[in-house]
């Protein structure tokens, strides 16, 4: 920031053998508090994260991979053509630990790290961005 001046950092090998095309994608802080990447993977229908390796510059893939098809709901009837797009599962937002997925039955969120199922926070299904927070500090009313 100082020297005012952008920086590119390639996202971490997403095609694969399978060559899986990308539904969502957003970063994420990792666990330590590292830059992290999270992504829904279109054929296998899971949440993928990868953590960035500050020693050596690399993008390493974390072990917990969420299956999305099994714990997210889907509409039967909406685009028969595309067994995938019953879902439309896009990630949205991200905030201490928690993605927020938006399917065709709603937004859910989707605690990263944990075996607890998603939780339905809005009915809405044509939210697009999720700007989730936990607090914010109003100056002169904290001591």
């Amino acid at each position: 920031m100082a020297t005012m001046t952008l920086s590119v950092i390639p996202s971490p090998p997403l095609a694969g053998p399978g060559h899986e095309e990308v539904c969502g994608a957003l970063l994420v802080t990792a666990e330590g508090g590292g830059l992290g990447f999270a992504a829904i993977l279109k054929q296998s229908r899971t949440l993928h994260q990868w953590s960035k390796e500050e020693a050596t510059n690399q993008w390493k893939h974390l072990k917990h991979v969420r299956d999305l098809e099994h714990l997210l709901p889907y509409t039967v009837g909406v685009h028969l053509h595309d067994p995938f797009s019953r879902m439309s599962n896009l990630l949205i937002g991200f905030a201490d630990g928690v993605i927020v997925v938006r399917t065709h039955d709603g937004v859910f969120t989707v605690e990263l790290g944990s075996s607890r199922p998603p939780k339905k926070v809005s009915r809405r299904s044509a939210i697009v961005a999720a700007f989730p927070y936990l607090s914010f500090c109003t100056p002169g009313t904290s001591s």
